[in-house]
């Protein structure tokens, strides 16, 4: 099966993954993270040019231990739900062939009348990325919930959701991946391809809150039925901690990254302490040090987590403030974050999602994992512009092709 190249640009790293997917699994050739300085803030790119020479250092690059070497000619771009908007959509087409059987081209009209529809409010700034299928509805109200090819019916309606950005954000990224060299194959909103990866899970619930915690800023996502509603976000991320720990410890941002990581919330009893760091300006730091600072931050956080839930809750009853809720994304492995969680929000259960994805377990990787399994499902009908006669990723061994 041919490898997908999948690109995510967040306010800290460009992360790149090369995979496939074989039945319910994602199969990873090559995943990498390559740190940014500054190029993005809130999700808008404010150096563009730095940003597109980044993006072409790493469209080719050879792995020696792998002896392998990956030309990316063209990508799925992951973009973040910064401004999302989502709205329903509802058409109806009648079916043209003889033998009274839906095929694709039905289907495909149908998300055509959608995207050449007034289906945005009048004067919204917002641009459709995704049309997400819920239902399609055939002759007697016979609903199928996937593609009804080859049933017999007079006519064919869509039920869909339609997840919209702000047009200038989609332009901005456009535009860099144009000068970059790098094709893009089609545009997918973080939450919606984390939700699909969530959802080849069998033991996931069908509504949650999806938390991706990055490094500057978390969103928090409602999902229905797998199918995602809506997002928020707010700028508060793992490296908020970071930063107070270095400067309560007096400590580099690297020792201080290092303490987070090693221990987080540390519960475990100690007859007696030890310095877990020391610092020229004021000496030794201990566990309990530590868990006091996070624990402030963590208060912090989670009344920006509780406000970013009633925010998306208020068309919705109160009951379903209790929903379960996923962590995902790098700042969810914090050790000790979902009990801690636990006691500061509605959500009747915390759950760390873990990616399945055999050489790709990272809850940092959800959105790019998530892309391989949006670009299966929906590729014949969602892809946002047509495909180049080149592969996506061109991987050539060492010796020969």
């Amino acid at each position: 099966m041919e490898p997908l190249a999948v690109i995510e640009i967040t306010s800290k790293y460009l992360k790149v993954l090369i995979g496939y997917q074989s039945e319910r699994d994602i199969c990873v050739v090559y995943t990498n993270s390559f740190p940014l300085d500054h190029y993005i803030e809130n999700g808008h790119i404010v150096n563009k040019m730095a940003l597109m020479d980044t993006i072409k250092s790493v469209s080719s690059f050879y792995e020696p231990a792998m002896k392998v070497k990956f030309d990316i000619s063209e990508a799925v771009l992951v973009l973040p739900p910064y401004g999302l908007q989502v709205y329903r959509d509802k058409r109806v087409t009648p079916v043209i062939n003889n033998d009274s059987k839906v095929h694709l081209l039905e289907i495909q009209t149908l998300y055509t009348m959608i995207e050449k529809g007034n289906a945005l409010p009048k004067g919204s700034h917002n641009q459709i990325v995704d049309i997400i299928p819920e239902s399609f509805i055939l002759d007697d109200n016979k609903v199928y919930n996937v593609m009804p090819l080859g049933k017999i019916s007079s006519s064919v309606t869509i039920d869909a959701l339609l997840l919209t950005l702000p047009k200038d954000l989609i332009d901005d990224f456009i535009s860099v991946f144009n000068g970059s060299g790098i094709r893009l194959r089609r545009l997918i909103v973080a939450p919606f391809a984390a939700t699909e990866l969530i959802g080849l899970d069998i033991n996931t619930p069908l509504d949650y809150y999806l938390v991706d915690i990055g490094a500057e800023i978390t969103t928090v996502s409602l999902v229905g039925t797998r199918m995602l509603y809506n997002s928020v976000h707010f700028a508060y991320g793992s490296d908020m901690i970071t930063r107070r720990i270095s400067e309560e410890f007096h400590i580099s941002l690297e020792e201080a990254e290092t303490l987070k990581k090693e221990y987080g919330l540390d519960s475990t009893p100690l007859t007696f302490p030890v310095p877990i760091c020391h610092s020229e300006y004021d000496g030794d730091h201990y566990l309990h040090e530590l868990s006091a600072i996070i624990k402030d931050e963590l208060d912090k956080f989670s009344e920006y987590l509780n406000t970013a839930i009633d925010t998306l809750m208020i068309p919705y009853q109160d009951m379903y403030k209790s929903l379960p809720m996923l962590l995902v994304g790098g700042g969810s492995l914090l050790n000790g974050l979902k009990e801690y969680l636990g006691g500061k929000v509605s959500s009747n259960q915390i759950r760390l999602f873990t990616p399945s994805s055999l050489g790709a377990r990272n809850p940092a990787l959800v959105n790019l994992l998530g892309s391989i399994a949006v670009q299966l499902k929906y590729r014949d009908v969602l892809e946002n512009r047509k495909t180049s006669k080149q592969e996506s990723v061109k991987k050539e061994k060492k010796g020969g092709r």
